[in-house]
């Protein structure tokens, strides 16, 4: 364990450093937490003094899909999140599902099974919201509906709220804009979040709401009021403890104000006002 936790503090130290990096995440240093893992592996598996038996490997689960979980992570952050960074966050979640590393021959095999968790899958749904690719998005919305539709599977992993959001986000900010993108944006909320089950117990934030919002507004079209105003008002009445922020309000006004409608901006931001002094304090005019 104690050799583990310096491995996780070394790996960190290479991810902090390339987060601050001026020229932005770093091809080798992602590179580097990779080869620090696999020696990692290497000295539990195969070292005389240090080799761990399954029931061990088991115990050190955890540990092992956080080091995982930090390399998908260093691949999927950045700008430059390209086809070879989306490879990597595949192979090593691939890794923790079947034990078998990407880049090794078949003799070579490491064949443990660590398993993935939800942080592992959100490392990789990142990674292909941030190419800001038509066919990446679409891998985000296979892989997403792969994991809320193996409720019984005996190790299902539910998307998180921040998982959906990373999906909702890449459909509110698809390129070209469309009201497909905003429909299953809208799907994704109704039906997987706000109806999830109590064992999936994922539940909307005010940034679920925003990007549904956003994708709708972003279609310009005369039906998108009718939608925003209709999501708007389920958050004043079926969810208390949201506050819609002033992003999304300006969002909503924005389109109104493109359609011609001053009359109904000018509504949108009494409404606005009025929830702020009714004590939702996260709902603020800027």
């Amino acid at each position: 364990q104690e050799y583990l936790y310096h491995a996780r503090s070394v790996m960190k130290a290479w991810t902090h450093w390339n987060s601050r990096n001026t020229l932005g995440y770093r091809r080798d240093a992602r590179l580097t937490v990779e080869v620090i893992f696999k020696r990692v592996l290497y000295v539990i598996t195969h070292e005389e003094t240090t080799t761990a038996d399954a029931a061990e490997i088991s115990e050190l689960r955890p540990m092992l899909v956080s080091l995982v979980n930090i390399i998908i992570d260093a691949w999927a952050n950045g700008n430059d999140v390209n086809e070879e960074a989306v490879a990597h966050t595949e192979g090593w979640l691939h890794f923790l599902q079947t034990g078998e590393m990407m880049d090794e021959i078949e003799e070579e095999k490491s064949l443990v099974v660590i398993g993935p968790d939800e942080e592992s899958y959100r490392g990789v749904v990142k990674a292909y919201i941030r190419t800001q690719k038509r066919i990446y998005l679409e891998k985000a919305l296979t892989l997403l509906e792969e994991m809320s539709s193996s409720s019984n599977h005996p190790n299902t992993i539910y998307p998180s709220t921040l998982t959906y959001n990373l999906v909702l986000y890449g459909l509110a900010n698809a390129q070209p804009s469309s009201k497909k993108n905003a429909e299953i944006a809208e799907n994704l909320l109704q039906k997987k979040m706000i109806s999830s089950s109590q064992e999936e117990n994922c539940v909307p934030d005010s940034n679920s709401f925003r990007q549904v919002i956003s994708a709708w507004t972003k279609t310009g079209s005369r039906y998108a009021i009718e939608k925003t105003d209709e999501i708007l008002n389920q958050i004043l009445n079926d969810f208390p403890n949201i506050d819609p922020d002033a992003s999304t309000f300006n969002a909503i006004m924005t389109l109104n104000l493109r359609l011609g409608r001053v009359e109904d901006a000018i509504s949108v931001f009494n409404k606005m006002v009025a929830m702020h002094e009714s004590e939702r304090i996260g709902t603020q005019p800027d």
